[in-house]
């Protein structure tokens, strides 16, 4: 069971089976289910109680899973509502998919608490402490999109590993849209280290420099960078040289 999970469904049908038990087997057959809830692991040699548990067993791990779910739901349901309440353009370009929640929430937790008549809602523990204090917040990171993101990080990145320049502004076309599809499983953070695992390459095929010269390719085989980068593999086409 979950470690925060007190309590599990226990189906009125299942008396059917029970009654063709005795006592003694009954008693076995509860006692094995209390100890499997309780995550101890409970072992038999009585083929009968391991026979008539087993569909107990799958009847918990769907009810487990379906719990996972819905608490899952519950989290993103609540975090969304919390940047709705106190970062309400934050949460508007979150909709809009400018930002994922992850994103918008780390933006959310950088923030400092703004006069009383600032557009940008301050975080409630700031608020709890003192509604009087004043900062600066830097709108200019706040309003960038996702794409300008990872293309300041192509920038930065390229010139870090390689030592080549390089300042795209903006995708277009075909990679737009597969940068697009990739940010609504990835984030920032994922970009980076795929990023990462396509600049650590020490060998291209044929010597291709433009697969590091521009984001298209990297954004069609994006997996594989991601892949290379937790596999810390700098030799996709070439001699394995581990340097991370």
């Amino acid at each position: 069971m979950a470690e925060d999970k007190k309590s599990v469904l226990l189906y009125c049908d299942l008396i059917h089976t029970v009654e063709k038990l005795t006592n003694e087997q009954a008693g076995k057959l509860f006692k094995h289910y209390l100890k499997y809830i309780n995550d101890l692991d409970p072992k038999t040699e009585d083929i009968l109680i391991e026979l008539v548990f087993e569909p107990i067993k799958q009847n918990l791990k769907r009810d487990l899973k379906k719990w996972e779910g819905i608490k899952e739901d519950r989290s993103i349901n609540g975090r969304e509502g919390n940047l709705k309440r106190w970062n309400r353009d934050l949460y508007d370009l979150f909709k809009k998919g400018e930002y994922t929640l992850l994103g918008a929430e780390s933006i959310a937790k950088g923030r400092k608490v703004s006069p009383p008549d600032s557009t940008l809602s301050p975080p409630i523990a700031n608020i709890a402490v003192n509604d009087t204090v004043t900062v600066t917040v830097n709108v200019k990171d706040i309003t960038k999109t996702k794409e300008q993101l990872f293309l300041e990080d192509w920038n930065e990145l390229r010139f870090k590993h390689l030592k080549k320049k390089s300042n795209i502004k903006m995708l277009s076309g075909d990679d737009r849209d597969n940068f697009k599809e990739l940010s609504k499983q990835y984030n920032t953070e994922d970009f980076r280290n795929a990023l990462i695992g396509l600049f650590k390459q020490k060998k291209l095929p044929n010597d291709n420099k433009v697969m590091q010269a521009n984001p298209k390719h990297f954004l069609k085989y994006f997996n594989t960078y991601y892949t290379a980068y937790g596999d810390q593999n700098t030799a996709l086409y070439g001699e394995d040289k581990k340097e991370y």
